[in-house]
C-alpha cells in the first residue's frame, strides 16, 4: 500500500514539473524570399528549391515555386542557404522575422534558336510577368 501511494504521488509530483515549465520563447518563425537577380531578366526571380538550414540543427527546408521559406530559428542562429548552382551563403538571425535573400548570381541566357528557344523565351516571360504582378501586390514585401 506505501509503495502504491509513493508511486501514485511521485507520478503528480513529475507531471507537475513537467507541466510546469515555460516554453522556450526565444524561438520564432522567420519567413523570408530568396530571389536572383538574374542579367537577363527584367525582374528578379524566384529561386526555387533553394535548401535553408539552421546551422548546427537538423532543421532544413526547400524555398517553394515562389521563393519563400519558413523556418523555425531563434535569435543568434544562422541559416545557411544552398542549393544548384547556388554559393553557399550564411544569413544571421537578429530581431528580424522576415528576410529578403537577394543572391545576385551571373548566369548567361541559354543559347536556344527554334521552336525550343520561342518556347523558352515565352516561359520566361510568363514567369516575369508573374514575379512583376505579385510584386505590385505586395507578396515579396517583408513587413
Amino acid at each position: 500500500m506505501l509503495k502504491k501511494k509513493i508511486f501514485t504521488l511521485s507520478f503528480f509530483f513529475i507531471s507537475a514539473i513537467s507541466f510546469g515549465q515555460l516554453p522556450n520563447n526565444s524561438t520564432k518563425i522567420i519567413t523570408g524570399f530568396i530571389l536572383d537577380n538574374v542579367e537577363y531578366t527584367r525582374t528578379k526571380v524566384p529561386v526555387v528549391e533553394a535548401k535553408i538550414e539552421v546551422k548546427g540543427t537538423e532543421r532544413n527546408i526547400f524555398s517553394d515555386q515562389d521563393g519563400k521559406f519558413k523556418i523555425e530559428a531563434k535569435e543568434g542562429d544562422k541559416l545557411i542557404v544552398s542549393g544548384l548552382g547556388i554559393e553557399t551563403i550564411e544569413i544571421l538571425v537578429t530581431d528580424k522575422e522576415c528576410y529578403t535573400i537577394d543572391l545576385n548570381r551571373n548566369l548567361f541566357e541559354p543559347l536556344m534558336g527554334g521552336r525550343f528557344g520561342r518556347k523558352y523565351r515565352r516561359q520566361q516571360r510568363k514567369v516575369e510577368q508573374s514575379v512583376e504582378r505579385k510584386m505590385k501586390e505586395g507578396f515579396y514585401d517583408c513587413p
